[in-house]
């Protein structure tokens, strides 16, 4: 090995050494903003997606069906599972950023 070959091998090591020092400093402080971001929409009441953290978020119900069994109604979801008693207030929260589904228990203390 020559000189300029160990010298551009011991310069691309020196910069892949500050491009994750960097890399390792860009994620503390991120995670640092999300922290602090949590903290805000928690005390001002905001629904958030646990996922990106993004407020831009839409609601959805399950939506059922009827069968008519020979005489019987039976109250279904899509996938054929039969429902007992069913409550229209509950509520599937979708992130419009991210797509992530939850239930909008989730993030409610």
């Amino acid at each position: 090995m020559g000189f300029l070959e160990l010298l551009k091998r011991s310069q691309k090591e020196s910069l892949m050494l500050v491009q994750a020092k960097e890399a390792e400093k860009f994620l503390k402080m991120k995670e640092k903003d999300d922290k602090l971001k949590i903290e805000k929409y928690t005390e001002e009441g905001i629904l958030y997606c646990p996922k990106c953290l993004a407020t831009n978020l839409k609601t959805t119900k399950k939506k059922y069906k009827i069968l008519n069994t020979g005489g019987e109604a039976m109250l279904t979801d899509f996938d054929g599972n039969v429902l007992g008693s069913v409550s229209s207030k509950n509520l599937d929260l979708v992130c419009a950023c991210c797509g992530h589904k939850w239930n909008n228990k989730l993030n409610k203390k």
